[in-house]
């Protein structure tokens, strides 16, 4: 596995709260300074619809620009449709935004720092490194 981790769209709403705790903004911080943050379109989105005002928006989009980014590419959306079949027939719904964030991150051989609960799933089922900082959030300043 490289050192690259994707941060799912869960951390970064944590980090643009003004509550968040110290060691989650560190954690940040310090993989977006080393160049490790990656970050893949969905999440993107998902970020960038929240913008509470133009100019909210437009420091978001900035702040992403120096991330690395990872595109989904066809083999991408094949193994994403596949796994989301076989949740789905196993009786399991998942985002499709999430399957295709692990799937991604899987691909790229990163990890996922997620505050997400379905990627601690998708993780016990594919071989998709994940890591929940819920802990890290726990004891806000």
């Amino acid at each position: 596995m490289n050192d690259t981790v994707v941060i799912d769209s869960s951390v970064w709403i944590r980090i643009f709260r003004e509550s968040v705790s110290q060691d989650l903004a560190k954690e940040v911080d310090l993989l977006i300074g080393e160049q490790r943050a990656a970050i893949v379109p969905i999440i993107n989105l998902e970020v960038l619809s929240g913008a509470s005002s133009t100019q909210d928006f437009l420091n978001l989009k900035h702040s992403f620009h120096g991330l690395t980014w990872f595109r989904f590419d066809d083999e991408i959306w094949d193994i994403s449709a596949n796994w989301a079949f076989e949740l789905r027939k196993a009786g399991t719904s998942v985002p499709l935004a999430d399957i295709l964030i692990a799937v991604t991150a899987f691909k790229n051989d990163a990890l996922v720092l997620h505050a997400d609960r379905h990627f601690d799933f998708i993780s016990s089922k594919y071989p998709v490194e994940t890591r929940n900082c819920l802990n890290l959030d726990a004891g806000k300043n």
